[in-house]
């Protein structure tokens, strides 16, 4: 699908029905990036399991069951969340700006898990009917405590009450100045020994769709152009990796690991010889601007 289809299918969608509704109904039934590909569920199934090593390593002595987990971004189906469940986390708690949980997408999950990491045994059922009996169910059942629409900048949950806040693909999509609010909510939200570990796709994401542009190819556009590129439902903050590293410092953290993804040679190669970023990417070094993917570890820094 080219990519400016979407933007413009995206803004239309957002503008008849702000609740993303419709946005919901054209991923389903129009581009069929929902219920997700095979292939996506096995990455987010990667990604849960990369997390949970990260947990591990830094929390040597202590059961995976025993830990507060806390994610902000749960998206439509939950399955980061219930991924983490299968492989042993017992305790969550889940938010997201809007409502978007998907009873029949939360079963569709559910059943695919089972034969992606319980070798075929069946992950306990739930009543996908109402939305308000899958939440219950979820908290009940999975210890998922799914919280939505909540304000991540501010979530009244009790300070140094989590162990451990994860992160997926969710923090490129949230303005820099409310990603500054989100990750200082975490800070006060972290135990002094907690950690907070971040995957983030720093690529353009309308790549996925159309295979005619690269994973840079949003850096072409100057901040004004890029504002009509970039509608509310499919927001792309386009923030650097060493953007996010400034942003984890200021909320008051101390990076423990930073884990970087360059372009491929193929994305170079699409790039042309004659691509430029826009004059606002280039106070950036070039290594800099061709991360596309990147993942950090963090710890709150220790009070003065």
């Amino acid at each position: 699908m080219d990519w400016r289809l979407k933007v413009g299918c995206t803004w239309a969608a957002g503008i008849l029905s702000p609740g993303g509704q419709l946005n919901y109904l054209l991923q389903r039934h129009v581009t069929h990036s929902v219920p997700v590909p095979d292939t996506s569920l096995e990455s987010s199934v990667a990604m849960a399991r990369r997390h949970l090593e990260t947990v591990r390593r830094h929390f040597t002595g202590k059961q995976i069951d025993s830990l507060a987990f806390y994610e902000f971004g749960a998206g439509w189906d939950m399955a980061i969340p219930l991924a983490y469940w299968a492989l042993g986390v017992r305790r969550q708690t889940v938010v997201d700006i809007r409502r978007l949980l998907r009873p029949s997408l939360v079963q569709n999950m559910l059943n695919r898990l089972s034969h992606l990491l319980m070798r075929g045994e069946p992950l306990p059922k739930i009543a996908c009917v109402r939305l308000d009996e899958t939440v219950s169910q979820l908290r009940a059942i999975y210890g998922i405590d799914y919280r939505a629409p909540a304000d991540a900048r501010s979530t009244s949950l009790p300070s140094a009450s989590v162990d451990v806040i994860t992160s997926t693909s969710t923090l490129e999509h949230i303005p820099e100045p409310d990603a500054l609010r989100i990750l200082a909510e975490c800070r006060r939200l972290l135990r002094p020994d907690g950690i907070i570990t971040a995957h983030i796709a720093c690529d353009d994401h309308y790549a996925a769709a159309d295979s005619s542009i690269t994973r840079l190819n949003f850096l072409r556009y100057e901040r004004g152009t890029w504002g009509w590129l970039n509608p509310p439902l499919h927001y792309q903050n386009r923030l650097r990796s060493s953007d996010y590293i400034r942003l984890f410092r200021d909320a008051g953290f101390d990076i423990l690991d930073v884990t970087l993804r360059q372009a491929t040679e193929e994305d170079r190669r699409g790039m042309g010889t004659e691509w430029a970023p826009a004059s606002c990417f280039k106070h950036y070094e070039p290594t800099d601007l061709t991360v596309t993917h990147a993942f950090l570890v963090a710890r709150p820094a220790a009070a003065n």
